[in-house]
């Protein structure tokens, strides 16, 4: 009933991770692959903002080597040939339009512009691509991982026999690799579930670390935050995914996947520091406008009776004047004093500092699409 993957590969056992793979017979050559284009600017957002020599040239070179790839069952290990000795490809183009019409349009992308072209321009061109394909050639563990045929995950076997995967990255200790291992296995999953339709039955998925898979975006779009807005808004729900994500920091992720996580319905947080604490008040706590922080008193004052030297006090208010207390203020009135949002947030917040070893609050989810409107220990 399980199968565990040890993902580094440096136990003995090698998961095959292949970039370009087929899950359904409709999918297009473009989409097999488009999938590790978009994979790899997932881990690599900053590239993005590279145009002349980070995600343009890149993104059209490596369309077109993909579709080629995908057309003959080739893989990323294999375009390092390609780049360097496109004329020896000249036989394989030829093949590829033969097995799939589609790819005529790469194929004359070598033909007819990256073969003529002066080396110096055919390095400007696929820089930035080498540069992320060159692990996959000079490390043999990784050429085996990346360079196999059909992944060593079938979801769909998963699915059908009720398996449970465990997925163990803790000997992956490359950072950049981890994120991305993690990235592609998690694509995978999500390409897989987009073809898998609802069915009676749920599938669960938990990620642990979930931080380790995004970098922080600072400015632009966060390309893993539009992902994981699509699967929890479109796929959760409608495919009956029940979905788990832990992190160590909500301080982790970028505005943009912070919100996209605080989508999810419950939350469940332990102590943190004030600064992080103030996030998570000002999100999961509601606030009233109208909340009385305390009554105010209004104060009145008795003045003494007129005094006229002729008559002196009259017999009314000489009796008044005698009954009065000595001191002659008194409460006339009470009035709220309505406590700030920001103080609101602040006590909210010290109350997530302050929680003591094993002390849990969670805002939870009522049913579906109704989320509490309290924090409960």
């Amino acid at each position: 009933r399980i199968r565990y993957v040890e993902v580094s590969g440096k136990g003995g056992h090698i998961t095959g991770l292949p970039l370009y793979y087929r899950l359904t017979p409709e999918e297009t050559l473009a989409e097999i692959s488009e999938r590790w284009l978009q994979l790899t600017l997932r881990s690599n957002p900053h590239m993005a903002d590279a145009q002349y020599f980070g995600w343009p040239p890149f993104h059209r070179f490596g369309l077109n080597a993909g579709i080629i790839c995908a057309s003959l069952g080739l893989q990323v290990t294999d375009i390092e040939s390609l780049i360097a000795y496109p004329e020896q490809w000249l036989p394989r183009f030829a093949e590829a339009e033969a097995r799939y019409p589609e790819a005529r349009a790469a194929c004359d992308f070598f033909r007819n512009e990256y073969l003529p072209m002066r080396p110096a321009n055919r390095e400007r061109l696929t820089n930035a691509f080498r540069d992320k394909i060159v692990q996959f050639s000079t490390d043999p563990l990784l050429s085996r991982q990346f360079g196999a045929k059909v992944p060593g995950i079938d979801w769909e076997e998963v699915d059908a026999e009720g398996l449970t995967v465990l997925l163990d990255f803790s000997r992956e200790t490359n950072t950049e690799l981890r994120r991305f291992k993690m990235l592609w296995l998690f694509d995978y999953f999500f390409s897989w579930l987009k073809t898998r339709g609802r069915r009676s039955y749920p599938m669960a998925l938990m990620i642990d670390e979930f931080a380790s898979m995004t970098q922080k975006v600072f400015s632009g779009e966060n390309p893993f935050a539009v992902e994981m807005a699509e699967f929890i808004q479109e796929y959760l729900r409608n495919s009956n995914i029940w979905l788990t994500v832990a992190h160590q920091s909500i301080e982790q992720l970028d505005e943009q996947l912070r919100n996209t996580v605080f989508s999810l319905g419950t939350y469940l947080f332990g102590r943190a520091p004030v600064p992080e604490a103030r996030i998570l008040a000002d999100v999961l706590f509601k606030r009233d406008p109208m909340r009385v922080k305390h009554y105010r008193k209004v104060w009145g004052k008795i003045d003494p009776p007129p005094y006229s030297s002729r008559y002196g006090y009259s017999h009314y208010d000489s009796d008044l004047w005698l009954r009065m207390p000595q001191y002659p203020y008194f409460v006339l009135d009470t009035e709220p004093e309505y406590m700030s949002l920001e103080d609101q947030q602040e006590e909210a917040a010290n109350l997530i500092a302050e929680l003591g070893p094993f002390r849990f609050l969670c805002r939870p989810a009522l049913r579906e699409g109704e989320v509490s409107q309290s924090v409960i220990p």
